[in-house]
C-alpha cells in the first residue's frame, strides 16, 4: 500500500472551527509497515467533551495481486497527545478500526504438472527430476481466445498462471507435455462481492497427462508405436522418436505407455480426427513382437 491523503475529519474539523481553532496536519512519517500521523492547533487550548473521530487516512492499494480472503486492519500502535509542545505526551486508549477485505484486479491459478511416464513405482511422482525442463507448456486460455502463459514453472513441477483478466466466463487451463496428452481444466476464475467482480486464487487439481503421444497429434494409436519401434534400443533418440519419459534412451518402459494408453485422445484433439489401431496390416500386437516383446492384455 502508499498512502494517498490524510485530511482532519470533518466532524473534528468542525467542532474546532467552532471554537475558533485551527487544524494544522502534521508531515506524515511512513516506514515499512506503519505510518505516523498528527496534527495541532494554533491556540492554547481545544476542549473535547465527547468522541470524536481525528483523522482520515486513505491508503491505495499499488500492488494488484490476490491477498487472503480474511477480514484485515489497521492496528494503531499509539495515540498521543500534548498539551503544549513542550509538555509531556499523554497516551489514549484506542480501538482496532473495522475490519476490511483487498480485491484483487486480476486471478491467480497455481497448479501442479503431472505427466504420467515421470510416475514411480510406488504411484509417486519422482521429485529427482527438473520439470522446468521438460518442454512443458502451462497456460489459460479465455472465453475471447486470448491465451496467458504460465509466469514461472518449477523444478517440483508446480507452476503459477498470474495476471488474468476478470471474467465471468470459463478459463480453460491447459497442461501440455512432450510424449503426453494434455491435461485440461475448465473452470471460472472470478467471484462477485457485493455486485463487483474480484479476483481468485485457485489451486488447479490437473488430471495426470497420459503418456504415450510420440508424434505430438494429441492422441495416442498405432502411429506412435511404429516411430518408437523403429527407435528401439536407440540412444538420445528424443521423445518425437519414442523416448516417452526423456531417460535417454527408447525401450520397453516407453513402449508400455503406448501399449497402456493405446487409442485414448487428448481433449485438444480435433474432433473429425481418431486414434488409428491400425496401418494396413501392422497392428500393435506384430510391432511388440517385431521386438521380442508381448501385449500385456
Amino acid at each position: 500500500m502508499e498512502k494517498v491523503m490524510i485530511l482532519v475529519n470533518e466532524e473534528f474539523k468542525k467542532h474546532a472551527e467552532q471554537k475558533g481553532v485551527t487544524v494544522k496536519l502534521t508531515e506524515p512519517a511512513v516506514s515499512t509497515g506503519s505510518v505516523k500521523v498528527g496534527a495541532s492547533i494554533d491556540q492554547n487550548e481545544l476542549k473535547i467533551d465527547k468522541d470524536l473521530p481525528f483523522l482520515e487516512v486513505t491508503f491505495k492499494v499499488i500492488g494488484d495481486k490476490y491477498y487472503a480472503p480474511e477480514d484485515l486492519s489497521f492496528a494503531p500502535s499509539a495515540f498521543k497527545y500534548k498539551k503544549t509542545s513542550n509538555s509531556n505526551p499523554v497516551n489514549i486508549r484506542v480501538f482496532k478500526d473495522k475490519s476490511f477485505t483487498i480485491l484483487a484486479g486480476h486471478s491467480v491459478v497455481n497448479g501442479n504438472i503431472l505427466p504420467e511416464a515421470f510416475y514411480k513405482e510406488n504411484g509417486q511422482l519422482d521429485y529427482s527430476i527438473d520439470y522446468s525442463k521438460l518442454g512443458a507448456k502451462v497456460y489459460a486460455k479465455a472465453a475471447d481466445g486470448n491465451t496467458y502463459e504460465a509466469s514461472e514453472i518449477f523444478a517440483n513441477g508446480y507452476f503459477t498462471i498470474d495476471n488474468l483478466p476478470l471474467s465471468e466466463k470459463e478459463y480453460e487451463i491447459y497442461v501440455k507435455v512432450p510424449g503426453h496428452l494434455t491435461s485440461k481444466l475448465t473452470t471460472k476464475l472470478v467471484q462477485n462481492v457485493d455486485g463487483e467482480l474480484a479476483g481468485v486464487r485457485l489451486l488447479a487439481k490437473m488430471d495426470k497427462n497420459a503418456a504415450g503421444d510420440v508424434n505430438g497429434d494429441m492422441m495416442v494409436d498405432i502411429q506412435d508405436a511404429i516411430i518408437s519401434v523403429f527407435s528401439y534400443g536407440k540412444e538420445n533418440a528424443g521423445v518425437n522418436k519414442g523416448d516417452v519419459n526423456q531417460d535417454g534412451k527408447v525401450d520397453e518402459t516407453d513402449l508400455r505407455f503406448i501399449e497402456k494408453n493405446f487409442l485414448e485422445k487428448g481433449p485438444d484433439a480435433k474432433e473429425n480426427k481418431k486414434p488409428k489401431e491400425k496401418h494396413g496390416k501392422v497392428t500393435l500386437e506384430k510391432l511388440f513382437r517385431s521386438i521380442g516383446l508381448e501385449l500385456i492384455d
